[in-house]
């Protein structure tokens, strides 16, 4: 009975053990196929939004014209007249000293001397700044300044050339009886032998006293003389080392430097007073029918037409031209 029923046992184990093998576990429940879909990892299609076309405001725009602006005038202006001048190229007179001789006039410039023959024709040794005066015209007189000189016209008439930087050149209309040109101003005498002056008015240099009558003038750097009645010696101006002490005459010519001035007595004699720093304020006892001062030298024409000169002078002798002094 016991083995009936243990072998019962065992073939229910065995009929269990089959269905075991035969019967697999359940599989898990399958998702419909929008889960799928959503929870799948496959890399969706690209779309435009993922590569967009680039636009004009990419990485490299196209330049526009302030990128690289076209210059205007105002970079590089176009330089005037004022800008640029043409600077003054000295000319080197073709006459020597020895042409000086049979002069009745005599002026000094600033490198240079120029005189009036009788004929009047004008002649220029050394260094000017412009070519001669007009060989055709006709003068009675002749003055320099520093960059600048005037003539007096047979007529009367006066005309100055150079520069002009104080109107120098700016000669009145009229007719004069005698002319003379200082560093900066010029003076004329009328033919009441009024003093007429023009240019620059340093220290009252172009200032003549109201009422004088003169008949000879002289103008320097910073002051004017003139030969009035009885032949005295009248100045007006800066008096620095006593350039325009007055003084009793009688004197005949006359000639004011920058610092000095020079008279000649009616014996020929000369006679100067003021700065003498080089000598040119203490004259030879030479006679002279004419003087003329500059800025550092005095010269005189002797009655002969010859040229004696003192003080420092731009020229080595009396018989070589003038060296041009910087």
């Amino acid at each position: 009975m016991r083995s009936s029923i243990n072998m019962i046992a065992a073939l229910a184990l065995a009929v269990l053990a089959i269905a075991a093998c035969a019967d697999p576990s359940p599989a898990e429940p399958t998702a419909p196929p929008a889960a799928i879909a959503k929870s799948s990892s496959v890399a969706p299609t690209p779309t435009h939004t993922v590569a967009p076309t680039p636009t004009h405001t990419a990485a490299t725009p196209t330049p526009t014209h302030t990128a690289t602006p076209t210059p205007t005038r105002t970079a590089a202006p176009t330089p005037t007249h004022t800008a640029t001048p043409t600077p003054r190229q000295p000319v080197p007179a073709r006459e020597n000293i020895a042409s000086l001789d049979a002069l009745s006039q005599l002026t000094l410039a600033e490198f240079a001397a120029c005189g009036l023959r009788e004929d009047g024709s004008v002649v220029c040794v050394g260094f000017v700044w412009r070519e001669d005066a007009d060989q055709t015209a006709a003068f009675s007189a002749i003055s320099s300044g520093l960059h600048y000189f005037c003539v007096l016209r047979d007529d009367g008439a006066v005309s100055c050339q150079g520069e002009s930087a104080y109107c120098e050149t700016c000669a009145p209309e009229g007719a004069f009886s005698a002319l003379s040109a200082g560093k900066q101003h010029a003076c004329a005498l009328n033919a009441d032998g009024e003093a007429v002056c023009w240019g620059r008015d340093k220290d009252g240099s172009a200032t003549p006293p109201p009422g004088a009558r003169f008949s000879a003038i002289a103008a320097g750097e910073a002051h004017s003389c003139g030969i009035a009645e009885f032949g005295d010696l009248i100045c007006w101006g800066w008096n620095g080392d006593g350039r325009s002490e007055p003084r009793e005459g009688p004197f005949s010519a006359l000639a004011a430097g920058d610092g000095h001035t020079c008279a000649l007595r009616t014996d020929g004699a000369a006679f100067c007073q003021g700065d003498d720093s080089h000598g040119q304020a203490s004259p030879p006892s030479t006679v002279f029918a004419q003087i003329a001062a500059g800025v550092n030298q005095t010269c005189g024409i002797t009655p002969k037409g010859g040229l004696d000169c003192w003080g420092v002078m731009p020229i080595s002798d009396h018989s070589e031209k003038f060296s041009f002094v910087s």
